[in-house]
This record gives C-alpha cells, sequence and structure tokens, in this order.
C-alpha cells in the first residue's frame, strides 16, 4: 500500500522484509528502544523507516521499537488512531541516493541528534509543566521515572557550575614549555599520515560523487598525527617566516594573548601530551 502526501510517497512495508545496514555504528540499549515503542504505542506512529530496496538507511531504531511492539502482540496506529495493516510500518524510499550519500546520511542522522543541547531553564518549565498534568506519563519524554528528578537536579547544577567557572575565568595560566632540541628533524619526523592515507585511498575508490569525496577528503585530514616534540625542534631551527606560518598554524604557541585571539585556546590539551603535565586552569591563583 502506497500514499502520497506533499508529493511524498509513503509505501507501508512487512517489517520482516527491512534489513538493518551491518556497519551502521549507532548502538540502542533495550531500555531506549522499550521507551520508543511505549512512545509509538502511546502518540502513534509519526516517523517513516528511510529504505534503499530492503536496506535501511535511516530508522535502525524505530525498527527495534516496532519489533517489540508487534513481537508482544501489540498494533501499530497512526496519531489519528487509524490502526495499520498487521506487521507493517510506513517507509519512504531513497533508492535515488548514491552508496557516498546514503553511508554519509547513516551517520549524519544519529550524529547531528547529538549536537543539540538542552536550554535547562525551558526543559525545566516544560517537565514541572508536564509533572502537573493528570494522564502524563513522564517516561514517554525519554526521561525514565528514577533518573528524571535526579536529571533535573544535575542539569541545573551543572548550569550552576559552568557559570561560576565563567565568572571566575583568568588569563593567569600554567602554560606548558619544552625545550627544543638542537638537532632539527627531518619534515618526515614531525607526522604520521597513515590513516589519513588509508582513508583517502578508500574514499578515492568509492563510488561517491565528486562533492561527497571532497568533502570525505577534508574530513581524512583530521586524522593526521602531529609530534609535537619534533614540531618544537622544527621550529626551533626554521627561519622567521617559516616560524611565523607554524605560529598561525598553531603548531607552536609562542604568544598566548595571540593565540587565544586566534581561536587556539582549545589546543591546550594537545599541547599539554607533549610534556606529560597535566593542564588545570585552576591550577594558578584567580586573581
Amino acid at each position: 500500500m502506497t500514499a502520497k502526501t506533499g508529493g511524498v510517497a509513503v509505501r507501508l512495508r512487512d517489517f520482516r522484509e527491512l534489513q538493518p545496514y551491518k556497519n551502521n555504528a549507532r548502538i540502542h540499549s533495550a531500555e531506549g528502544i522499550e521507551q520508543l515503542a511505549a512512545i509509538m504505542q502511546d502518540v502513534g506512529y509519526t516517523n517513516p523507516i528511510l529504505v534503499d530496496g530492503d536496506l535501511i538507511v535511516g530508522g535502525h531504531k524505530r525498527l527495534k521499537a516496532v519489533t517489540s511492539i508487534y513481537a508482544s502482540g501489540g498494533r501499530l496506529r497512526l496519531p489519528d488512531g487509524t490502526e495499520l495493516p498487521q506487521d507493517t510500518v510506513p517507509t519512504i524510499d531513497c533508492s535515488g541516493w548514491t552508496e557516498g550519500q546514503r553511508r554519509a546520511y547513516i551517520i549524519a542522522d544519529n550524529q547531528t541528534t547529538m549536537d543539540s543541547e538542552w536550554d535547562l531553564d525551558l526543559l525545566k518549565i516544560e517537565l514541572d509543566w508536564l509533572k502537573d498534568v493528570e494522564g502524563i506519563d513522564l517516561s514517554l519524554t525519554g526521561f525514565t521515572d528514577a533518573s528524571l528528578e535526579s536529571a533535573l537536579t544535575a542539569f541545573i547544577a551543572d548550569d550552576k557550575e559552568q557559570n561560576s567557572k565563567r565568572a571566575n575565568y583568568s588569563r593567569k595560566i600554567k602554560v606548558p614549555t619544552y625545550e627544543p632540541s638542537d638537532v632539527a628533524p627531518a619534515l618526515g619526523e614531525l607526522f604520521n599520515r597513515q590513516k589519513s592515507d588509508e582513508l583517502l585511498a578508500e574514499i578515492e575508490a568509492s563510488d561517491a560523487p565528486d562533492d561527497v569525496k571532497q568533502f570525505l577528503r577534508f574530513a581524512a585530514e583530521r586524522h593526521t598525527e602531529f609530534n609535537y616534540a619534533k614540531v618544537a625542534d622544527f621550529y626551533a631551527a626554521a627561519d622567521a617566516p617559516i616560524q611565523r606560518l607554524m605560529e598561525n598554524s598553531a603548531l607552536v604557541i609562542i604568544d598566548f594573548d595571540r593565540a587565544i585571539e586566534n581561536g587556539f585556546v582549545k589546543m591546550t590539551k594537545a599541547f599539554t601530551e607533549m610534556t606529560g603535565e597535566r593542564f588545570d586552569p585552576e591550577a594558578e591563583d584567580a586573581g
């Protein structure tokens, strides 16, 4: 059975025909799946599963929840109460995507949900309001009854702690230093590209479109590993123009004020690994 809504074809498929993508990297807990199943049965089924043939592109957790509902003898219903035929689930076909688009979407479908944060004040207002509504099961929000109160307490406490840290922030920071060697290392000693090169070879061998390949090439460069002790040795022996370029690239930090201005403060952790010291911004006086 196929229905069109706003030009989008939603087809009912037997849920047992659908196959998970074997390399789906997202792990779903049994508790999370049961919570989603409870939400589906309370408010109805709202989000079709994306499929390429029988392969799931988006909706692995939804399929697990649907499987749980049917296994327990339940039925799927739409938000208006319409009962779906036994063992069926709404799907949308995306077989027109390239393999690169499909594989990138599978990752993005999970990752983008992790990029959001709570507005703690508004969250508390909403949850406090729901607690006073008769017949509302707060576990349908995704919070279990046992963890709801502790989660709210933790959210508010964490917010207060972050505000306190921002108020007490000091530029007086103990920055780890390194005494460079008199011997300048070869360029090949400064970095390791093995992982980056392996990824680039895999990207080039794929059927992904050119624009997707270019995006993935940029991402692959993140896996280049730098030996910061060797980088410091190379910097000490370099001429002034090269040193300036290395500073602008944050390979070394000589002027901490410039590093803050250029947004490189987050790299402090990487530099501490060079000396084995643990960076602690509160180790110095806040005055």
